[in-house]
């Protein structure tokens, strides 16, 4: 990983853009909410992926004219990113293994159960934070918490 001060709200906008065919598909509105800039050190490559990552969850988990919301923000320490959904939901006693290597909470969506686990690895690898609170039958929030520069780590 090569970290770098980079601007979130940026590499959430490319994402968006990216899987907006495949919102529009399933007629899922994606807006996103930020606070003007935002600045976090992280590889750029890697958080997009993370982003890439839940940004396509959320989608997938979606329901057919659901809403996807992204919120970055940032307080000149820390950067969050959060991604909340209107889809199906995690169960509770699921939320506490969706981090998990091959854990998948539903059989009926494709996938191999290592996206959030290879999510969280990055995230943690950034000294950052990635979790989870969900209703099941209402939706998810996934949110990010990043160093905002090399200074705000908290490990070397």
């Amino acid at each position: 990983m090569h970290p770098r001060e980079s601007d979130a709200v940026e590499l959430v906008r490319e994402s968006v853009l990216a899987l907006g065919p495949v919102a529009a598909d399933r007629v899922i509105k994606v807006s996103v909410t930020e606070t003007g800039h935002a600045v976090v050190y992280a590889d750029p490559g890697r958080l997009r992926q993370v982003i890439d990552n839940l940004l396509g969850n959320a989608i997938k988990f979606n329901r057919d004219g659901g809403a996807v919301d992204v919120t970055v923000s940032t307080d000149g320490e820390a950067t969050t990113i959060a991604v909340r959904d209107t889809g199906v939901g995690i169960a509770a006693e699921d939320q506490e293994h969706v981090f998990e290597r091959f854990f998948r909470a539903s059989e009926d969506v494709a996938g191999n159960g290592l996206g959030l686990a290879i999510s969280a690895d990055i995230i943690k690898a950034h000294d950052g934070t990635l979790t989870v609170a969900s209703d099941p039958g209402v939706g998810s929030t996934f949110t990010i918490v990043l160093p905002a520069h090399a200074e705000t780590r908290t490990s070397r």
